[in-house]
């Protein structure tokens, strides 16, 4: 299988040559940067750089939430930054430096990279299921999903620190963090057991109510995002599900807005939240502020040396297979955090930026490409079953994590799917399947 070919039709050239003229302005950046609008039209260039992939490959679910995030993000970092200044933040304070400049072009070196090497065309039939049928539901079946059961209520109670004092955020353990994977792993080996499947919904629900209810935003919608993959990925997207998704986004970015009103316990101003939301133009404050802590990056790279730099990229590298908690010194944001005040976090290309400069940056680029090329062709492929299983419940967790490791942290794209592969194959090792297990799951 060939993880970049793509068909040359004509549509297809036209995409390419697209993302060739964005990457040639990126790369004549230091020629054009005194151009007037020239920031505003790259961040446009940007955005729509992000869209093109997700046009051509609504039908695929997975797809349709990892290239959604990437797109709202890049929307939500650009507008309030380039196209409309926000001045009501302090997350948009770097946009008209120099470090806000390159870092434009780190975006749009990503966007090329990624919609170059995407195959456009590969993805044109919805996937009808996403279970795995071939399961045998004997004794084993039922005492695996049992344990798995009990695992996650464990972590549920035991994972997660609830604040002491009324108003404080509640703080989930990293164990609590990759539960999803075991919801993911469960809900694939359900096959056609509606009571299974119901369990884990019940078990999703309670950690996103828990997540909510202690001013938690992404991890709770990591959960929901893992049930609508599974049991929506057969389903036509209409204008009805598209306006009941702007309603909830709306929802939600007006509920953080209020979040610190919420905790206190101190009345409500649903309105001026409301405002907030139309002033930005609905861009996502996660993104932008991680956007602002990315470009500190940039300001920290330029006094730190090439020899430290590279030795903190190895480091992170390390640290994606032992753990983070093991290695302080690979977490770049809390080192940038000596030198400049932020919230952690980073936006995906940047973490490659800061260590191994543009190299990382197409690096990245390159990682994307493996796995939603990989993701695109679940309904056209013939897979080895195992491969196949497992190819589909790492899509299902980078569709859902997708805004926790484009805006947060790589670790989801390496250690996450290392985990994940880990707890799939045990778990594939345990359980028993019908005679025609070797024949691939039909799409």
């Amino acid at each position: 299988m060939g993880i970049f070919a793509s068909k040359m039709t004509l549509r297809t050239f036209y995409i390419k040559a697209f993302y060739i003229f964005c990457l040639a302005l990126a790369l004549l950046s230091d020629f054009v940067s005194d151009v007037p609008g020239v920031k505003t039209f790259e961040s446009v260039l940007v955005i729509l750089g992000s869209i093109l992939p997700l046009i051509g490959n609504m039908k695929n679910i997975i797809l349709l939430f990892i290239f959604g995030t990437l797109a709202f993000s890049n929307y939500s970092i650009c507008f309030p930054n380039y196209i409309i200044f926000n001045e009501n933040t302090i997350f948009t304070g770097l946009s008209d430096s120099a470090a806000g400049y390159i870092g434009l072009q780190i975006l749009l070196v990503f966007v090329s990279v990624v919609g170059l090497l995407f195959s456009q065309d590969a993805c044109q039939i919805r996937i009808k299921s996403l279970f795995n049928n071939l399961v045998k539901n004997n004794s084993l079946f039922y005492c695996y999903h049992f344990l798995m059961s009990i695992a996650l209520l464990a972590i549920l109670l035991l994972g997660f620190t609830r604040p002491e004092i009324s108003g404080e955020r509640g703080s989930p353990s990293t164990v609590y963090e990759y539960s999803s994977i075991l919801i993911i792993i469960g809900l694939y080996y359900s096959g056609k057991r509606r009571i299974i499947q119901l369990s884990y919904i019940l078990i999703s629900l309670l950690y996103a109510a828990q997540n909510f209810m202690f001013g938690g935003r992404i991890t709770g919608l990591q959960l929901m995002f893992i049930l609508l993959i599974f049991f929506f990925c057969n389903k036509k997207i209409s204008i009805k599900s598209l306006v009941l998704a702007v309603v909830l986004y709306i929802s939600m970015v007006t509920i953080g807005n209020m979040r610190g009103q919420i905790l206190s316990g101190t009345g409500l101003d649903v309105a001026d939240g409301l405002k907030q939301v139309f002033e930005r133009g609905f861009a996502l404050d996660t993104a932008y502020s991680s956007y602002y802590t990315s470009l500190q990056f940039i300001l920290t790279s330029e006094f730190t040396s090439v020899e430290q730099r590279l030795y903190m990229g190895c480091l992170q590298f390390l640290s994606y297979i032992v753990g983070g908690t093991m290695l302080p010194e690979a977490n770049i944001a809390q080192y940038v955090s000596q030198y400049y005040l932020n919230y952690m976090g980073g936006v995906l290309p940047f973490f490659g930026y800061f260590c191994f400069s543009w190299a990382g940056v197409v690096f990245y680029a390159l990682l994307t490409c493996v796995y939603t090329n990989l993701f695109s062709r679940l309904s056209v492929e013939n897979f080895d079953t195992s491969h196949h299983g497992f190819i589909v419940c790492a899509g299902i967790y980078l569709g859902a994590t997708a805004f926790r490791w484009y805006l947060y942290s790589p670790n989801n794209l390496i250690r996450g799917v290392m985990l994940l592969g880990i707890v799939y194959f045990c778990s594939r090792r345990i359980l028993s399947f019908k005679q025609d297990a070797e024949r691939p799951l039909k799409g």
